[in-house]
């Protein structure tokens, strides 16, 4: 429901017959694979897994680092980042819903910053935005780049991403790599990504999420046992291995 039929018409019949035209195919997840697989009918085993990464400039800030970036985001107060093109696969509304619940329930100084441009069929955004009771707390930043994205999603108390679909989910391993913690969707992809190091939620659970942000914001040990994780879990994915497993697969296609 998020493309139009022209192009629904067209990667339904061209992609499987390019997948199975293919010496080699590749796919960033285990998910991705067995998707593709069924979708095409192609034998999985078919089918390499290569690794997305996050970024080299995604890394843990200093104190008054973190201190600085919240000062010139929020005017100082902590806040969770939402990071990713504004449109409907995102599933931003339920984290605007959500954020305006754990303040209702809680009356935290926390805001909400979207480090994003609009992409397309954001109207919806904009409806539950203008409902919210706390809609004064939520800082749209606009496009960023590298360097400001990723102080930006160092200096936050949590990255709230709960899209319906990810291939993979760059933006929940940039933010570990950041030691920020993360909760994410308990769907597609992101479990198989984020391990054991984040918080997950049902994509649609507006409860769920405002209450995984609760726990995020008052149990600070499980806040410090994420980040440590998610540091971890970052560091287990590599742009040079995966450059090198790709150009491995490219020779092996010759």
């Amino acid at each position: 429901d998020q493309l139009d039929a022209i192009t629904i018409r067209y990667f339904r019949r061209r992609f499987p017959d390019c997948a199975r035209a293919a010496t080699r195919l590749a796919t960033v997840s285990e998910y991705s694979r067995e998707d593709i697989a069924n979708i095409c009918r192609i034998p999985s085993e078919n089918i390499s897994v290569i690794s997305n990464a996050a970024r080299d400039v995604f890394t843990p800030l200093p104190p008054d680092r973190q201190a600085a970036i919240r000062s010139l985001r929020t005017g100082g107060a902590p806040y969770f980042v939402f990071v990713g093109v504004i449109q409907p696969r995102k599933n931003l509304t339920t984290v605007l819903q959500a954020f305006d619940r754990f303040k209702q329930d809680h009356g935290t100084p926390h805001k909400l910053v979207i480090a994003g441009r609009h992409g397309w069929r954001y109207g919806d955004v904009t409806t539950v935005l203008e409902a919210m009771t706390h809609k004064a707390d939520v800082v749209f930043t606009g496009y960023l780049s590298d360097e400001e994205l990723a102080s930006t999603v160092g200096a936050a108390t949590a990255l709230t991403m709960v899209p319906h679909f990810e291939g993979f989910g760059i933006p929940i391993l940039e933010a570990m790599a950041c030691g920020t913690p993360v909760i994410t969707s308990n769907v597609t992809s992101l479990p198989e990504v984020a391990g054991d190091a984040a918080l997950f939620v049902p994509p649609t659970d507006i409860h769920a999420l405002a209450s995984a942000m609760s726990r995020i914001t008052h149990e600070p040990t499980l806040a410090h046992d994420l980040s440590v994780r998610g540091l971890a879990r970052s560091r287990t994915y590599s742009w040079d291995r995966s450059a090198d497993q790709l150009w491995d697969l490219a020779m092996s296609a010759r």
